[in-house]
């Protein structure tokens, strides 16, 4: 049995902290990513992961480092989207392994009881960087549960020390709003207790298309400056732009998305899109429709953007109207998976329960109108 002993502190050897990404992401340690649904998380996390696997240079970063291996514990996006989005960011394939989530006894891996499989893996590919997206199901209790949390925090934490692994957890906002940033992520606190950096993704709140990553934790040093990037289609699938520094910082963010906000625009969209899934709708109409269901201006019109709502006109002189019209399946598909928003391209194009604003009442798939079910404008 090994005794407990204290050392002087001029005897302890110490070394500057070692980056994966220059200020935002340290070897050896523990990073959290977050955001809400839909915000470009996934996005990022595959295009750190085709730089590290190819060595090329981060972000905002002055040198490239060496291309090393990377472990991607995924269990929201299905293979082939992973394959396409790490092939459009131009990652090295060889060195990218993922994780079958049920090859493992049958069960996803635990952070808590398979601590040595994952340092053994890291160790046989010489990985540089593992990610969990989403953490939650690699957490025998989830997220809320602070004694499972450090249970299993405090292992990983070790590994990475002993690997100089940097690991990158991805998480979702609470809900429930709070005033320190360092508490808006959902679950315990111990998750941000164990990090030793913070991220925040976030939409930009004047550009849609834009996103933001922020920092807003950081045990090793200040906070490194806020980079906006866009999410761009490649054909294959969803790579990132980089496009220079953002003003804003991630309390700003978390402010302009609690208020006018990505939950009321996620609501905007949700009522606009049931209010045109039949066909067009005059204007007005729609207009005062969306407000009835408590839909603010504002929010209405960064819905219509975003779905790429068209207006179009019928007749000529003072007798003309103007129709808002949905594009067709294809299209919107293509729209939302520009903007990284396939969970919500889901729910509404294939989900079930879609409210019917205009009749009141809710439908199921097989109950929708042909326009709705296809998606697809009527004639005006």
């Amino acid at each position: 049995m090994i005794e407990p002993r204290v050392v002087p502190a001029d005897q302890i050897r110490t070394e500057p902290p070692s980056w994966l990404w220059a200020d935002r992401v340290p070897r050896g340690a523990i990073t959290i990513l977050e955001g809400d649904p839909g915000c470009g998380k996934s996005t990022l996390v595959y295009d750190l992961a085709a730089r590290v696997s190819s060595g090329k240079r981060m972000p905002a970063s002055a040198a490239a480092g060496p291309a090393g291996g990377v472990l991607l514990f995924e269990d929201e996006d299905p293979p082939g989207v992973i394959l396409r989005n790490l092939t459009a960011s131009g990652a090295d394939l060889a060195r990218v392994l993922l994780y079958d989530r049920w090859s493992r006894y049958g069960r996803p891996l635990s952070l808590v009881s398979d601590g040595s499989f994952l340092e053994a893996e890291i160790r046989k590919v010489q990985a540089r960087l593992v990610v969990f997206d989403p953490l939650t199901p690699f957490l025998d209790g989830g997220v809320q549960n602070d004694r499972s949390v450090r249970r299993a925090l405090g292992p990983l934490s070790a590994i990475c020390e002993r690997t100089g692994a940097a690991a990158v957890l991805v998480r979702h906002l609470s809900k429930a709003g709070s005033a320190n940033v360092l508490y808006q992520g959902a679950g315990s606190i111990g998750l941000i207790a164990a990090a030793r950096s913070g991220l925040l993704v976030a939409r930009d709140p004047v550009d849609l298309q834009q996103r933001v990553i922020a920092h807003f934790k950081s045990n090793l040093g200040p906070l490194a400056p806020s980079l906006a990037f866009r999410p761009t289609n490649s054909g294959s699938g969803l790579r990132v732009d980089w496009l220079g520094t953002s003003n804003y910082t991630a309390g700003q963010l978390l402010a302009a998305g609690r208020s006018g906000d990505c939950s009321a625009l996620w609501e905007a969209i949700w009522v606009l899109y049931s209010i045109l899934g039949e066909g067009p709708v005059p204007a007005n109409e729609a207009k005062a429709l969306a407000q009835q269901a408590g839909i603010t201006a504002p929010s209405l019109r960064r819905a219509k953007q975003l779905l790429s709502v068209r207006s179009q006109r019928t007749g000529f002189g003072p007798g003309s109207r103007f129709f808002w019209v949905l594009p067709s399946t294809g299209e919107l598909v293509k729209r939302l998976r520009e903007q990284d928003l396939d969970q919500l391209m889901n729910q509404l194009l294939f989900g079930e329960g879609i409210c019917d604003l205009r009749h009141g009442q809710t439908c199921d798939e097989d109950d929708k109108p042909d326009d709705e079910a296809s998606g697809a404008p009527g004639q005006v």
